[in-house]
């Protein structure tokens, strides 16, 4: 049985053998069938090799036509080189004779030097005589400006004299308001006011005519004569500026007089305070220099600004004496220029009482002078805080500012380069032999004396020459040299002599907080004369390279001045071109831009139809009593004649500030004032103004510093011709004594206002964001009329204060073109749109009333 079941089992694997068997065969026909085919790919391959071999036989050929083709070319090149250098010899061999020409040209060139010398020396002694002649005919123009200066004073004791007899007529001017004739003069402009709202039109001008007072002519002609004893005062249509300085005007020219000069050659008035105080309440003012008035203002005798803080006591007696002084001066905008924080307290309250822009010039790092008390510095962050501008003269102090100033600018010092530039006739130091180093500025505890003196002693036959005034006790070991002279501080129209005779100019500073944060303006001053520079190593030093060479050690100083001495002449040209690129006229063309951005910009559009006489005298009055720096005047032309035309393609031409906009029609008050506030331009107040006004001096000014109460939206000045409470008595006729009348006023009524129910639009302020409050001003009041009483409606409305200016003052022609227009067509319009507005309010409209 066991025999059996082994005999299945083989005859099983037997046939899984053959089934194997099987599989085997056909595998191997299959593997045979693959190699047959990878024999014939094998077989195809070959060919493609063979072709490729074939190929590269091919291209081998090519390659060596190409190359023998490549050393055909290399020989015919070798061939055109042996061909030029022949030329090159050929060239080498004139170049020899041509140079061998220049030098005979030279040779013949330096006898026509020779004799050129010779001529100039001639020239030199004909220039001296010519020098002696006008010495000659200057000692006579110094005469005769010492008889000017007494004419001067002739001319301060006659303005003294007509300051008595102003006082004297504003007495009896006080006499003439309480007699019994003023009295019945202002029931006289009651009644005509109470005419002027209950008659029609035609009547009241039959009726005025005949109750006008004869007086009137009387009155004028008194005002006339009172006004010709006064002296005439032209006063600049800008802001002035006033300087709290950091050192008196007399000191050493630096910083502070070069850049207030500069304001003053641009038509702008400097008031100037003294560092000491004078007794008494009031200030004192004194002519420093033409166009520079000084102000010592009150306070304690024999102090000092560096170690003194204002009290409340004195600085409520300083305001009451820089308002003195504004009101005398007509001071209307200005700009308090601080130079040192001492004057933080009395500064930010000035500021903030006259509207003053508060600009802080940081020119030093105050900490690093002795004089200057811990109490006086610690204000310097509060002053920066205040102001709305901060202006430094380097990058440290311009680092400084920024961590407590809202806007910040870099303004270096420069150099007077006119002054110091050309070399004066009569040079310094005569029968000095150099080489000279020289010095000029203060000999103070920034000086480093001993690099100095180490110098002096290591070169004994250099001179050094130390110009200014000296403040240390380490100098005088310096006197003690023979080749080192201090001269003393000197006046400055005589450095320029000493510096033309400086071989070399030097700036020898220590380093410490004050010079690291110093640009010094002596480097500026000698690059005027093109001197070279052996300055030490100061971070405020300018950049650009060149300029100066820098030395911190004696032996770093004696190695940088023999280079200096040696150094071509090209390096002076440089030096004075950087000078004339620095100078304080750029300097303050730079401080006046961004001072222009600190006022706020207005428009001040002029609605203008066919008065070109009225409207030249408006233009004239707001080009020349228009303080306020930054504005532009926007006049809308209601097609008028071509006079008026031509008037103002002329104004236009001649001022930038002055835009014209010409209406096809005459479209009449609304509309044209709505196109005068939609012109192109960025503005952020506007003024609408009749063009029959004449504006009187800080009206702008005054108008904005109303408005600069956030609750105010609409304010005007007041006048001698509107039909409501803005209309005041006028001791004047025509236009003559308005701007008088209009300083006295704004002095009487400083900062005041009133409530009133509406403003005619004569002349009338706002900001641009109350159109975007209360809308445009209507346009369906055609002509004019009631726009201004809809207007003002709307103001109050949005919860905002109308409000007439006490102490603006504006003549108004008044009716220049309601005058134009026969009496019944008035009459229609004014009817006319009297209903659009009782439609458009749904009541009554009420007449304006004078004021009691």
């Amino acid at each position: 049985h066991g025999l059996l079941q082994r005999n299945a089992q083989l005859a099983e694997t037997r046939q899984i053998v053959l089934a194997r068997d099987t599989l085997v065969r056909s595998l191997q026909q299959e593997m045979h069938t693959a190699v047959a085919a990878r024999d014939a790919q094998l077989a195809e391959s070959l060919q493609v090799v063979q072709a490729r071999d074939t190929l590269v036989r091919s291209l081998q050929q090519e390659m060596h036509a190409a190359v023998a083709l490549r050393d055909a070319q290399l020989a015919e090149s070798l061939q055109v080189v042996q061909a030029r250098d022949t030329l090159v010899r050929s060239l080498q061999q004139e170049l020899h004779a041509a140079v061998a020409l220049r030098d005979a040209q030279l040779v013949q060139s330096r006898l026509v030097v020779e004799a050129r010398d010779t001529l100039v020396r001639s020239l030199q002694q004909e220039m001296h005589a010519a020098v002696a002649v006008r010495e000659t005919q200057l000692t006579q123009l110094r005469t005769a400006n010492d008889e000017q200066a007494g004419a001067l004073a002739q001319a301060a004791a006659d303005q003294a004299r007509f300051a008595r007899q102003l006082g004297g007529v504003q007495t009896e001017l006080a006499i003439i308001h309480g007699s019994r004739y003023w009295q019945v003069l202002s029931h006289y402009w009651r009644v005509r006011g109470w005419l002027r709202m209950v008659l029609p039109h035609a009547l009241r001008r039959r009726l005025l005519a005949v109750l006008r007072v004869p007086a009137r002519a009387q009155q004028a002609a008194a005002i006339a004569a009172t006004q010709q004893q006064l002296p005439a005062q032209v006063l600049p249509a800008t802001y002035d500026v006033l300087c709290l300085p950091v050192i008196d005007w007399d000191f050493r020219v630096q910083r502070p007089q070069q850049l207030l000069r500069q304001f003053v050659a641009g038509g702008q008035r400097v008031f100037y305070a003294h560092t000491t105080f004078c007794s008494g309440p009031h200030a004192r003012l004194s002519q420093l220099e033409p166009g520079v008035l000084g102000v010592q203002l009150p306070g304690p005798l024999g102090v000092s600004i560096y170690g003194h803080l204002f009290g409340a006591a004195q600085q409520a007696q300083c305001l009451r004496a820089l308002q003195a002084v504004r009101d005398s001066e007509q001071i209307a905008s200005a700009v308090l220029l601080v130079q040192h924080p001492a004057w933080t307290s009395v500064a930010i309250a000035a500021a903030e009482k006259f509207g003053w822009q508060l600009v802080y010039d940081c020119m030093d790092e105050h900490a690093g002078f002795d004089n200057n008390a811990a109490a006086v510095l610690q204000q310097e962050p509060r002053l920066l805080a205040a102001g709305q501008l901060a202006v430094a003269s380097s990058r440290a102090l311009q680092a400084k500012c920024a961590l407590h100033a809202r806007q910040v600018l870099l303004l270096p010092n420069a150099s007077d380069n006119a002054h110091f530039s050309a070399a004066p006739a009569q040079a310094a130091l005569p029968g000095m032999r150099g080489p000279i180093i020289g010095y000029i500025g203060a000999i103070a505890e920034w000086f480093d004396a001993q690099l100095v003196r180490a110098a002096a002693l290591a070169r004994p036959q250099w001179q050094f020459v130390l110009v200014g005034a000296v403040s240390c006790a380490r100098a005088q070991a310096l006197l003690q040299l023979p080749n080192i002279q201090l001269t003393g501080e000197q006046p400055y129209h005589a450095l320029p002599a000493y510096l033309h005779r400086f071989d070399v100019a030097c700036i020898p500073f220590v380093r410490n907080a004050l010079t690291d944060a110093t640009d010094p303006v002596k480097l500026y001053e000698y690059c005027s004369a093109g001197k070279p520079v052996v300055a030490a190593p100061l971070p405020g030093l300018p950049a650009e390279a060149g300029l100066y060479y820098s030395a911190e050690t004696a032996e770093q100083f004696c190695a940088q001045v023999e280079c200096a001495l040696a150094e071509p002449a090209a390096r002076a040209v440089a030096r004075r071109e950087f000078a004339a690129r620095n100078t304080w006229a750029l300097r303050a063309a730079v401080l006046r831009t961004s001072l222009l951005g600190l006022f706020a910009r207005v428009r001040i559009v002029v609605i203008s139809y066919d008065n070109a006489a009225l409207l030249a005298q408006c233009l004239d009055s707001v080009r020349d009593c228009t303080t306020h720096p930054n504005y532009e005047v926007l006049v809308v032309d209601n097609r008028s004649s071509s006079a008026t035309a031509a008037l103002l393609a002329a104004r236009a031409a001649a001022d930038a500030r002055v835009r014209v906009v010409r209406n096809l029609h005459n479209a009449g008050f609304a509309e044209a004032a709505n196109l005068g506030l939609r012109a192109a331009g960025d503005y952020e107040y506007a003024v609408l103004l009749n063009d029959d006004t004449v504006v009187t001096r800080g009206w702008l000014q005054r108008l904005l510093r109303h408005l600069a109460d956030g609750r105010t939206g609409l304010v005007g000045p007041v006048t001698n011709f509107a039909g409501n409470e803005a209309r005041i008595g006028v001791p004047y006729s025509g236009t003559a004594g308005a701007a008088q009348f209009a300083a006295q006023r704004a002095r009487e009524f400083d900062g005041s206002a009133f409530e009133i129910p509406m403003l005619a639009m004569y002349c009338v302020a706002f900001r641009r964001a109350l159109l975007q409050s209360v809308g445009a001003l209507d346009e369906q009041f055609e002509v004019g009329m009631f726009e201004d009483d809809d207007f003002a409606l709307r103001v109050r409305a949005a919860g905002l204060r109308v409000l007439c200016a006490e102490d603006v003052f504006v003549h108004h022609v008044g009716r220049a073109s309601f005058g134009q227009l026969p009496a019944t067509d008035y009459e229609r319009v004014f009817s006319a749109n009297r209903q659009r507005f009782e439609r458009k309010w749904g009541r009554k409209w009420e007449p304006h009333c004078a004021r009691a």
